[in-house]
C-alpha cells in the first residue's frame, strides 16, 4: 500500500512547456529507502544532468513524464531516450503524450503504467512490460484485440482498462479480454463477472437435449 500511495502522491499534472525529469528526494515510510520522484519540473534536456539525477531507474521507482509538448521530433527522440533508461521504475505515468509507438522500450522493472489519452492504435504498439499488474489504456485509439495476447498474455496483469477505445464496442469483447489474459481480475472497473465467462457448449447441448424430451 505504501508504494502506491507514492505513485497517487505525484500523480497531479506537472506543467506542461518543461520537457524531461529530474529528481526530488522521497521517503518511502514501508522500507524506510531514499526514493527519486520524478516530475517534468525539472528538465533534463541536458544529457549530463540525466545522468547525474541517476536516470537509469536505481532510485526512480516512481516516475511522472505526463503533459510533455512533444511537438518536435528531437523532443520525442530525447523522451524515448529518457524512458529506455528506466529499466528499474515501477510505477509509470506518461498520460496525455500524444505517443503512438513504444514499441522499442522496455520497461522490465515497471508494474504499474499509466498511458491513457495517447496515439495507440495497436497493442502490437506497446513497450515490454513483462511484470506488469496494473495498465491504464484508456482514450487511446485500439480498434481491435489483435495483438494483445503477445503484448500480455505472458504477464500477470490484474487491472486493465481499455475504455474509450473503439475496441470496447466490439462482440463479446470482455469475454475475448478475459479469455487472453487468464490473470485478469478487473477490466475498465469492473470485475470479471460470470457473465465474462465464454459459453458453455456442453450446457448448451444438453439443453437442446432435454428440450427434444419434453416436446
Amino acid at each position: 500500500m505504501g508504494r502506491m500511495a507514492d505513485a497517487e502522491s505525484i500523480m497531479s499534472a506537472t506543467s506542461s512547456g518543461s520537457y524531461g525529469m529530474g529528481g526530488s528526494s522521497k521517503s518511502d515510510t514501508s522500507t524506510g529507502k531514499t526514493l527519486m520522484v520524478a516530475t517534468a519540473e525539472d528538465n533534463l534536456n541536458s544529457p549530463e544532468k540525466a545522468k547525474n539525477a541517476n536516470i537509469s531507474g536505481y532510485l526512480m521507482e516512481h516516475v511522472n513524464l505526463s503533459y510533455q509538448d512533444l511537438g518536435h521530433g528531437y523532443q520525442r527522440d530525447n523522451f524515448l531516450r529518457i524512458l529506455h533508461r528506466l529499466l528499474r521504475s515501477q510505477h509509470l505515468q506518461i498520460m496525455d503524450n500524444s505517443l503512438s509507438d513504444l514499441s522499442t522500450v522496455s520497461l522490465p522493472g515497471c508494474t504499474h503504467l499509466w498511458l491513457q489519452r495517447n496515439f495507440i492504435d495497436n497493442f502490437k504498439k506497446l513497450p515490454k512490460i513483462p511484470n506488469i499488474k496494473f495498465l491504464q489504456l484508456s482514450e487511446n485509439s485500439i480498434e481491435s484485440l489483435s495483438g494483445l495476447r503477445k503484448a500480455l498474455g505472458k504477464s500477470s496483469i490484474e487491472y486493465l482498462v481499455l475504455k474509450g477505445n473503439p475496441v470496447e464496442l466490439q462482440e463479446n469483447y470482455r469475454i475475448e479480454v478475459f479469455q487472453t489474459l487468464p490473470s485478469l481480475k478487473i477490466l475498465d472497473g469492473i470485475p470479471k463477472l460470470p457473465s465474462d465467462e465464454p459459453p458453455d457448449p456442453n450446457a448448451s447441448s444438453s439443453g437442446q437435449s432435454a428440450a427434444c424430451i419434453i416436446s
